[in-house]
Order: structure tokens, then sequence, then C-alpha cells
């Protein structure tokens, strides 16, 4: 902020502001017993459901966890691509956009919408 702003501000609301930040970082979430039980069984990890949908999101296993194996990481240096073997299943454009329209939202298919001839989509095996 400029110090002509700070001059004109009342110091309550200099105040109010200056509480507001000291106070907001510390503010934690907290989970039921329950919820917390559910950590490993029905959620993962994350809190997220861990159980997949019948049309397509896998099931997740935990099977990532840490580095993928045979993978070495170095502190510091970026981690080379465990998936760079895996080609897509298919590449969705804005031609055969209508095929898979019923699996993709809203604003993806805005994208395709408003950029016809660049924006492309590569579906790879989950």
């Amino acid at each position: 902020m400029n110090r002509e702003v700070l001059r004109k501000m009342p110091r309550w609301l200099m105040l109010l502001v200056a509480i507001f930040f000291a106070t907001t970082g510390t503010v934690q979430a907290r989970g039921s017993a329950e919820e917390i039980a559910r950590l490993g069984r029905q959620l993962t990890c994350m809190g997220a459901e861990k159980s997949g949908t019948p049309g397509g999101v896998a099931e997740w296993t935990g099977k990532w966890l840490g580095a993928a194996p045979g993978m070495v990481t170095t502190p510091g240096v970026h981690p080379a691509d465990p998936y760079a073997h895996e080609k897509p299943l298919l590449t969705i454009t804005a031609q055969n956009l209508a095929t898979y329209a019923d699996h993709l939202g809203e604003g993806q298919k805005a994208i395709f919408r408003k950029y016809p001839n660049t924006f492309r989509m590569q579906v790879y095996p989950s």
C-alpha cells in the first residue's frame, strides 16, 4: 500500500485489518472422530473419496504414494517423467467433440468452442 492511503485510513480500520491477518493464519479445520476414522478406509490420506465412478474414474489405491517404482529422486533435480512411455488412448478435438461431449464438463466444451483449431485433449489410461 502506498503511504498516503495508510495515512488516510482510520486507525481502527488498520487495527481491524491487522487483527484479521494475524488470526486467520492460525485457523485449522477439525474433523470428528468418525471422519478421522474413515481416513485410509473410505477416504484418501488427503480426505477425498477413495471409491471410483462407474463411468471411468478409477478407485484410489494409494499405489503411487511416494516415488514410482524404479524411480530414483535426487534433491534439487527434477525427476524424469514416469509416464513417458504411455501413449494417449484418444485425442478429442473440435471435430470429434460431439462423440465425447457427454464425458466433458461445460468449461471443457467452452474451450473447444473458443479455440476450435488449436485446442485438443489427449486421454490417457487411468
